[in-house]
């Protein structure tokens, strides 16, 4: 009696809520295993018959997506042998990794984090793909998408700006994932927290302004949090702390008039409550106040010192002397990357890294 033959099971589940054509389900799935070397050349994939059984669907599914691999060129049909992945000069990927983004929108610092993350991870020889996870009507971020692609082949997600359903949903799935947000993950699945720190830049900044004589600092947002209240508090300065509220629109452009509108409103009333110094904790908050603050004729750094927060490559640029707090999301991107490559290779690595802005004493 003949031995029975073991095949490897393909790694990726079908998502039976997903609406479309099961056949290139089965074939999108499978031209991933191959791709990220679950299956590798040489390798025979399962029969249809056995195919189907595991994936709970008819052998005729199951020949469909077979014959939508073999006219791609990615398997071969051998006479009692069975469809072997064929050799390609494409690249054989050494694993996948999913990238999670908070939302349907991403600014500056997060697209420009993301395309450094993907393109180190790419020239490692790992496929990379971006979900999204849109805000519904309830302010929830919506997972569906982030679901069907958790049922392909994933060694780890990359979960960009905390999102609390993405990490239970990534988690739920049994992908280990690492967290680049305000806060560490307490997941089991998590391999490294990677936790910003907004005050960073605020320890270097808040002594130096003591040191130069300034008494005053009035820190200007829009989240209420405060970067550096801390500081302030142990450098004696005398501090405040100003909300201002967004237009109605769309980020960023509500956010830089909302604080244009905020800062023309209380500079018509005079200017004896401008302090020595204002901190901005937000570029474009930043941007919408000092053209205000301009508008005004109030002069920069001669009636009033500015610590503006940036990001690297993308202003403020203003024809006067800005202190910057200066987010850096090239170097961010190299760290979380390496971060994610000493995951795949089951590296000993920090379960928390920090990062945070540099203080730039005078920027032009």
């Amino acid at each position: 009696m003949a031995k029975k033959k073991h095949f490897k099971k393909p790694k990726f589940t079908l998502d039976r809520t997903r609406r479309g054509d099961l056949a290139r389900q089965i074939a999108d799935g499978l031209r991933a295993d191959i791709e990220t070397g679950h299956y590798a050349p040489g390798d025979i994939l399962p029969p249809v018959r056995e195919l189907g059984k595991i994936l709970g669907v008819s052998m005729g599914i199951a020949v469909q997506a077979v014959v939508r691999l073999r006219e791609e060129g990615l398997i071969s049909p051998r006479p009692s042998v069975g469809s072997v992945v064929c050799a390609s000069d494409r690249p054989l990927w050494k694993g996948h990794v999913l990238l999670v983004m908070r939302g349907g929108y991403g600014g500056y610092y997060a697209n420009t984090l993301i395309g450094v993350i993907r393109d180190k991870l790419i020239r490692e020889g790992y496929l990379v793909s971006t979900v999204a996870t849109p805000f519904g009507r309830d302010d929830r971020p919506d997972v569906t998408v982030l679901s069907a692609a958790l049922k392909q082949s994933v060694d780890l997600a990359v979960v960009v700006f905390s999102n609390a359903a993405a990490e239970r949903c990534i988690a739920a799935s049994g992908v280990k994932f690492i967290l680049v947000g305000d806060r560490p993950s307490k997941s089991r699945k998590c391999a490294a927290s990677i936790v910003y720190d907004r005050s960073t830049a605020a320890e270097s900044f808040v002594p130096e302004l003591a040191k130069e004589g300034m008494r005053t600092l009035m820190e200007v947002g829009i989240e209420g949090y405060s970067d550096a209240g801390s500081a302030a508090k142990r450098a004696g300065l005398d501090y405040s702390l100003w909300t201002v509220a967004c237009r109605p629109g769309l980020m960023p452009e509500a956010v830089e008039g909302g604080a244009m509108d905020a800062f023309a409103a209380r500079l018509a009333g005079g200017r004896s409550w401008l302090p020595d110094v204002i901190y901005f904790q937000d570029d474009y908050v930043a941007s919408g106040a000092l053209k205000a603050l301009m508008a005004a004729g109030v002069k920069i750094p001669d009636d009033v010192h500015v610590v503006a927060w940036s990001n690297r490559g993308c202003g403020p640029l203003f024809p006067f002397p800005v202190m910057l707090a200066q987010m850096n999301p090239y170097g961010d991107g190299e760290k979380v990357a390496d971060t994610a490559l000493a995951s795949l290779r089951n590296l000993s690595e920090e379960r928390r890294i920090v990062l945070g802005p540099v203080f730039i004493p005078v920027s032009m």
